[in-house]
């Protein structure tokens, strides 16, 4: 005597047997299993299934949450600060962001922190802009980076900006042009210096802030220059 089929509702699923998931024409229920061959399960928390006769369910995605027996995923409602990584059933188990990054809250994913800007802890709503004298040049950063010599960064700097021709920056950390200091009389400071060159034999720089040494029998014309590496 042939067995009574067990049909899977949405929300669960069935193992085994043959599960093409639409009812036939005639009141046949394909996507039903045979009596014996196990029964339907319930959905676990982080999983769903819209679809009836399934041999298994799906993920909940990230910022939603599925309940028990989910037959859809709902938008997480998480505080600011925290997200739904498609495994919660609550908006109180909601997760804290990941350092790197922010979280809005509600459904938001985490967003990584731009360039110039770092998150350093967990749970992070916002990201906060690298101070003056650091700098972050990647996305996703837990920190900044000091600020290297030859140059200065301001706030929120992705890069360090080199001291102008004839100012070197002999020290990091450096938040304006105006903590460059000037070359002084002897020596020549290229862009983004680090330390003053002296000029060789031959030829001078007279002032203060000199970008290049001059030849010294043109020393008073200002087109007769020499280049210092």
């Amino acid at each position: 005597m042939p067995t009574s089929p067990v049909c899977c509702r949405r929300h669960g699923y069935a193992r085994g047997g043959d599960y093409r998931g639409e009812e036939a024409a005639q009141g046949e229920k394909e996507g039903c299993q045979e009596e014996g061959q196990g029964s339907c399960q319930i959905c676990a928390a982080g999983k769903f299934q819209s679809s009836k006769g399934q041999t298994a369910c799906d993920i909940c995605g990230i910022g939603f949450v599925c309940v028990p027996g989910s037959i859809v995923e709902l938008p997480a409602a998480c505080k600011e600060g925290f997200y739904a990584n498609g495994s919660i059933e609550r908006a109180e188990d909601c997760i804290p962001c990941p350092p790197g990054s922010s979280c809005y809250g509600a459904n938001a994913p985490p967003v990584e922190c731009s360039q110039g800007s770092f998150a350093a802890a967990n749970g992070s709503s916002s990201c906060d802009a690298c101070a003056a004298g650091a700098f972050q040049s990647k996305r996703g950063a837990t920190a900044c980076e000091e600020c290297s010599r030859g140059g200065f960064c301001g706030p929120a700097a992705v890069t360090p900006t080199p001291c102008e021709e004839g100012l070197f920056g002999n020290a990091s950390g450096l938040t304006t042009q105006a903590n460059c200091t000037a070359c002084p009389p002897g020596y020549a400071c290229a862009l983004g210096a680090i330390k003053p060159t002296p000029c060789i034999a031959g030829t001078v720089a007279p002032n203060n802030s000199s970008a290049t040494c001059m030849q010294r029998s043109s020393a008073r014309d200002p087109a007769a220059t020499l280049s210092q590496g």
